[in-house]
């Protein structure tokens, strides 16, 4: 897939409903055993009942937060859209065109590579507000892009339409 083509691709990551349950159950799952220890219905020698009632509390919060943060998302519609206008992210109120990105770099983790988008210092200070208070400033100027997730593009061709995309912003600039 090539960006000079007469009809540029646009990029779509959905979030499927069913990963948030799955994760959400996972957890659940897991503090069936902590809440059982924790009420004594299981002797345990490797945890004490108040190691387990805090461990139950501590994934009792990480669900929660997990459901107040996908609570704001709107699942119908894409999380995020990659066009030639620049990023549509659902976080975020406005689109965040390609010439408010100051580069792009591939990081990996668990085998997985994701580009993570980063924006100028510049870039409309209410953008960058709203974006660092998803991110809740560990990377308040940072999008993260997926390779996987993009329905009809393999990791490759999504990584190359980005780095494309950018290119062609860079070059309009000068």
């Amino acid at each position: 897939m090539t960006l000079n083509s007469g009809h540029p691709p646009t990029l779509k990551l959905k979030l499927d409903p069913w990963k948030i349950a799955k994760v959400i159950l996972l957890f659940v799952v897991a503090g069936i055993p902590l809440g059982l220890i924790a009420h004594g219905d299981i002797v345990s020698h490797r945890a004490s009942p108040e190691f387990a009632g805090f461990g139950l509390v501590v994934l009792a919060l990480i669900t929660a937060f997990i459901l107040f943060k996908f609570s704001k998302l709107d699942l119908s519609k894409p999380l995020m859209s990659v066009d030639q206008q620049g990023i549509n992210y659902q976080a975020v109120s406005k689109l965040i065109p390609w010439e408010a990105v100051e580069k792009i770099d591939v990081h990996t983790a668990h085998r997985r590579e994701s580009l993570h988008v980063l924006l100028k210092k510049e870039t409309d200070a209410e953008l960058l507000s709203e974006l660092s208070r998803w991110n809740h400033r560990f990377h308040p100027r940072t999008i993260v892009v997926p390779l996987n997730g993009f329905d009809g593009f393999s990791p490759q061709e999504v990584k190359s339409i980005v780095y494309g995309y950018f290119r062609e912003s860079a070059g309009t600039e000068s």
